[in-house]
């Protein structure tokens, strides 16, 4: 989480997640998180620019794009089995069907843009042998018509489904 940051949006995960405050765009501090928790698993929420707030493109590019690389840095070194990181819907356009991962991206925003470019970080980052990234594409829907509103909770529990299926 960053620091100062609401934690309301981690209510209902389990006691043994383990929350930490560091700013996503300070590569030091998530190396130190990743020290000092070593994680298992990874669940990757941050984002800036989904609000008519957030209108710094100069931000979107330090939290979307700089931030997922600070993360993805880490992991070559410290033992993590698996990330999970939200996407955005907003990467494939406007749409008249429910977006497919296959789909040709259009970016339609900055935003979208940077979320975008997050995810071929993402893409390029797997190789054989390196940590799975998961990506969780989010909708407004997902979000109960507030995209500030998203919880990891759901992100947690479908991807904990998953992997119990295996």
């Amino acid at each position: 989480m960053k620091p100062g940051g609401s934690s309301w949006r981690l209510d209902g995960l389990p006691d043994t997640a383990t929350r930490l405050h560091a700013d996503i765009t300070d590569a030091g501090a998530i190396e130190k998180a990743f020290a000092l928790a070593r994680p298992d698993y990874v669940f990757h929420t941050a984002g800036y620019g989904n609000s008519s707030s957030h209108g710094d493109i100069g931000r979107m590019i330090d939290i979307n794009i700089k931030g997922m690389h600070a993360l993805l840095s880490c992991l070559d070194h410290h033992k993590v089995k698996s990330v999970v990181y939200t996407g955005s819907s907003s990467e494939y356009g406007f749409q008249r069907h429910p977006a497919r991962e296959d789909e040709r991206i259009e970016p339609m925003s900055g935003y979208a843009v940077t979320k975008a470019a997050a995810t071929h970080l993402c893409e390029w980052a797997r190789r054989p042998g390196a940590c799975p990234l998961w990506r969780c594409g989010c909708t407004p829907s997902m979000a109960r018509g507030r995209p500030e509103s998203l919880h990891p909770r759901p992100v947690a529990l479908g991807v904990e489904t998953r992997l119990r299926s295996r």
